[in-house]
C-alpha cells in the first residue's frame, strides 16, 4: 500500500527530479500532474506501483523521460519515441523555425522539401503541420537508414494524419539523382566516436549520435 505522496517521496530519495517524477506517475496514472497534486493520499494499485518502481529505477539509470512515456513533445506536436530513434531536442525547433522562414521567403510551386535522417519524423512532421494549407502547396519527403526509425515516423506521420513522404536509404543515396529540392534540412550525427559524453547518451541509438573519429563523417 502506497499512496501517491509515498511514491513521489520514493522517487526522489532515488535521486530523480520531482518533475520527472511527477511525469512518470502521471504517465503511470493516466492523470494530470494538477491531479496528483490534489489526491496526494490517492492509493496506488499494487501493479501500478511496482510499474512505477521499475520506471523510476530506469530513469535513475538514465534511460530519457521520453522512453519511458514513449512521447515528446516538438514544435507543438506530441511524437511518439521508442529507443530506435535520438529524443527529439528542443534546439532543433530552431532549424524548423529558421526552415519556416525560408519557405515563407519563396513561390515555389510546390515548395519540395527534404529531410534527411527525419528520426522519429519530428522535423519533417513539424514542417508538414505549420505549413497546412500553404499555397503554393508543399511537398515534403523524409529519409532515413534505419527502417526501425522509419516505422516510428511514419507511425506518428499517421496519427497526426500529416502528408509526409518517407523513404529508407543514406542520406542523398535514398533519393533519385535528378531530384531537385527547394529546401534540404538535415541534423546528423556530430559527435565524435571518443567522446566522453557518450556514457550518458548510452539509451539512445549510437548511430544516431556518432559520426566517425571527428564526428564529421556524415557531413561530409
Amino acid at each position: 500500500m502506497i499512496t501517491v505522496a509515498q511514491a513521489l517521496a520514493a522517487a526522489q530519495a532515488l535521486g530523480l527530479d520531482r518533475l520527472d517524477a511527477q511525469w512518470l506517475l502521471s504517465h503511470q496514472l493516466q492523470q494530470g500532474r494538477a491531479w496528483l497534486v490534489a489526491h496526494d493520499d490517492h492509493v496506488l494499485a499494487a501493479d501500478q506501483a511496482a510499474a512505477f518502481q521499475a520506471h523510476c529505477l530506469r530513469r535513475a539509470d538514465g534511460e530519457p523521460l521520453a522512453y519511458l512515456t514513449g512521447e515528446r513533445g516538438f514544435h507543438g506536436l506530441s511524437l511518439q519515441v521508442t529507443p530506435a530513434v535520438l529524443v527529439p531536442r528542443p534546439d532543433t525547433e530552431t532549424l524548423v523555425d529558421w526552415a519556416l522562414q525560408c519557405a515563407a521567403a519563396t513561390d515555389a510551386a510546390p515548395l519540395r522539401v527534404l529531410d534527411m535522417g527525419t528520426g522519429s519524423g519530428a522535423i519533417a512532421l513539424a514542417l508538414a503541420h505549420a505549413l497546412q494549407g500553404r499555397k503554393p502547396t508543399v511537398e515534403i519527403t523524409a529519409t532515413d537508414f534505419s527502417d526501425t526509425a522509419l516505422a516510428v515516423a511514419q507511425g506518428n506521420a499517421q496519427r497526426l494524419g500529416l502528408p509526409v513522404h518517407f523513404v529508407q536509404g543514406a542520406w542523398w543515396h535514398a533519393v533519385p539523382a535528378h531530384e531537385r529540392f527547394d529546401l534540404v534540412l538535415s541534423n546528423p550525427p556530430y559527435i565524435r566516436d571518443d567522446d566522453p559524453h557518450l556514457p550518458a547518451l548510452r539509451h539512445e541509438p549510437l548511430s544516431a549520435l556518432t559520426a566517425g573519429p571527428d564526428g564529421l563523417a556524415d557531413l561530409r
